[in-house]
């Protein structure tokens, strides 16, 4: 019984480390599909270019969800 239990816990401390190295050596930055690498190789207009795009998307999204949330509450004081 202390044998099964011994190669559970040292398979999972296994597992546990396996996925930690495999974080940090993939380490991302803010944009999908994109390496540390990658973004360090760019030249400064191109950072430019997926930041301005980035804050875009995100400013869509942002104004998607008031919108959502403002027919919501809408809907919400009408019920009453």
């Amino acid at each position: 019984m202390n044998l099964i239990l011994f190669l559970v816990g040292a398979i999972l401390l296994t597992l546990y480390f396996y996925k930690n190295l495999l974080n940090r050596q993939k380490t991302k930055v803010p944009f999908k599909g994109l390496s540390m690498r990658d973004w360090m190789s760019m030249n400064r207009e191109e950072r430019n270019e997926i930041n301005r795009n980035h804050n875009l998307n995100t400013m869509k999204r942002k104004r998607e969800l008031l919108d959502k949330i403002r027919k919501e509450y809408i809907s919400y004081t009408k019920d009453k």
